[in-house]
């Protein structure tokens, strides 16, 4: 990864919040794990903001958090490169129920389809309680290793990758 800026936190926060209202509205209903993480960020006087480049190196150190839906990502959490090899032959496979994160998988993708001109609110931590508390299983903070708070923003990212090549990546980055 690459530092771009330090930055205080009301810019990620900002970006945050508007996230989680397009995210609600776009799904017709509340996401209370990624709400209750906003508040309780905000109390913590102890992080650093940073944005930062995705390069091509991290995509393989980039860890998902465990989810349990079709896409299924195991306790210990997926880089985007396993994901990526897993799930992008089938990712435009009808859904096999009601699965709402490939939806939103599907969706996110189509943004990165697009030009962007606008950020899409991401980001990741070097601290696996940082980016989704209690979602990476035995994986642990070890140089280099990224872990992906915006989960299915990342694995879009990652089913992009594998099929059209990587393209740097501008997120935010939190640490203590």
């Amino acid at each position: 990864m690459r530092i771009l800026t330090e930055i205080n936190g009301v810019p990620f926060f900002e970006d945050w919040k508007k996230d989680n209202e397009n995210s609600d509205r776009e799904n017709n209903h509340r996401d209370d794990n990624s709400w209750e993480r906003f508040e309780l960020y905000k109390t913590i006087p102890e992080l650093h903001f940073y944005k930062i480049e995705i390069e091509q190196k991290d995509v393989s150190e980039l860890y998902l958090p465990n989810h349990n839906h079709e896409n299924y990502v195991g306790v210990d959490g997926m880089s985007l490169t396993e994901y990526s090899n897993l799930y992008s032959d089938t990712i435009n496979d009808p859904p096999k129920s009601n699965d709402r994160c490939k939806i939103r998988i599907k969706r996110v993708l189509e943004w990165f389809d697009t030009p962007m001109d606008e950020s899409l609110f991401m980001f990741v931590s070097d601290n696996p309680s940082l980016a989704v508390r209690g979602n990476f299983g035995k994986r642990t903070m070890e140089e280099g290793r990224l872990f992906a708070g915006s989960s299915h923003k990342f694995a879009a990212y990652s089913i992009w990758i594998a099929k059209n090549g990587f393209i740097p990546l501008n997120v935010y980055y939190l640490t203590y």
